[in-house]
C-alpha cells in the first residue's frame, strides 16, 4: 500500500512537472506574444507622433501665409480707399476748372 501511494505520488509529481512546463511555455508564448503587440504599438505611436507634428507643422504654415495674405489685402483695400479720395479730389478739381473753362467761353 504504502508503494501504491509512492508510485500514485511520484505519477502526481510528473503530471505536475508536464504542467509545470506546459504553463511555462504558454507564459512564454504569452510574453512574446505582448512584446511584439508592444514593439507594433510603439511603432503605430511614434508614427502618429510624426503625422500629428506634419500636420502641426502645416498648420503654422497656412497661418503664416494666411496672416500674411490677410495683411496684404488690407494694405490693398487701403490703398484702393487712398485712390478713390485721390480721385474724387481730381474730379473736384477738374469739374471746378471745367466750370471755369465754360465760363470764359459763355459769350460775353
Amino acid at each position: 500500500m504504502v508503494e501504491r501511494h509512492a508510485e500514485q505520488e511520484q505519477k502526481w509529481k510528473e503530471k505536475m512537472e508536464i504542467e509545470g512546463q506546459k504553463i511555462s511555455s504558454l507564459e512564454k508564448e504569452i510574453r512574446d506574444i505582448n512584446e511584439k503587440h508592444l514593439a507594433a504599438l510603439k511603432k503605430q505611436e511614434e508614427e502618429a507622433d510624426k503625422m500629428l507634428k506634419e500636420v502641426v507643422e502645416k498648420e503654422e504654415t497656412y497661418k503664416a501665409r494666411i496672416s500674411s495674405l490677410e495683411q496684404e489685402m488690407r494694405l490693398i483695400l487701403y490703398q484702393t480707399d487712398q485712390m478713390k479720395k485721390d480721385n474724387e479730389a481730381k474730379l473736384t478739381k477738374l469739374a471746378g476748372a471745367l466750370g471755369e473753362f465754360t465760363t470764359l467761353l459763355r459769350p460775353k
